[in-house]
């Protein structure tokens, strides 16, 4: 189970899976919750034919470090990840990073920013990039693309 979830306070994890998920888009999403990124993270892994994933930012929040157990993660068969309106936060990386270690099939992920409520100010765009092209990729076609 992950740490958010235990963090959290959940005693089980839930056994459910989505089989016939092909798309998934969320919206609002608070990268500073880790009760909200537990559920998406859960969702997602649970997902095994997921081909289409879209991740929308909530613009207002500056977020704060956590840390995620990929130990118990599965293999996706996603192809094509977006997320939008990220701010170059270390959860934002943290949870990519999960993404890239468990998609062997990905082709791209593409990324829209939030220019005006970057991290790591002016430069946060360079050091946001910078970051997540040191992370390891599991898929020799992957490609991180800023939109």
């Amino acid at each position: 189970m992950c740490e958010f979830l235990a963090e959290a306070g959940a005693r089980k994890e839930v056994s459910t899976t989505f089989p016939c998920l092909k798309i998934l888009e969320f919206g609002s999403i608070d990268f500073a919750n880790n009760i909200m990124l537990s559920f998406i993270r859960e969702m997602i892994f649970r997902s095994p034919n997921l081909k289409n994933l879209e991740i929308l930012a909530f613009k207002d929040y500056v977020p704060t470090r956590a840390e995620a157990d990929f130990d118990t993660t599965r293999q996706l068969q996603l192809p094509r990840v977006t997320f939008l309106h990220l701010k170059g936060s270390n959860n934002e990386v943290c949870f990519i990073n999960s993404l890239l270690a468990c998609s062997p099939l990905l082709e791209k992920i593409s990324i829209g920013l939030n220019a005006s409520s970057m991290v790591d100010g002016a430069d946060g765009r360079c050091k946001f990039a910078e970051k997540l092209l040191k992370l390891h990729r599991v898929s020799p076609l992957a490609e991180i693309v800023f939109l």
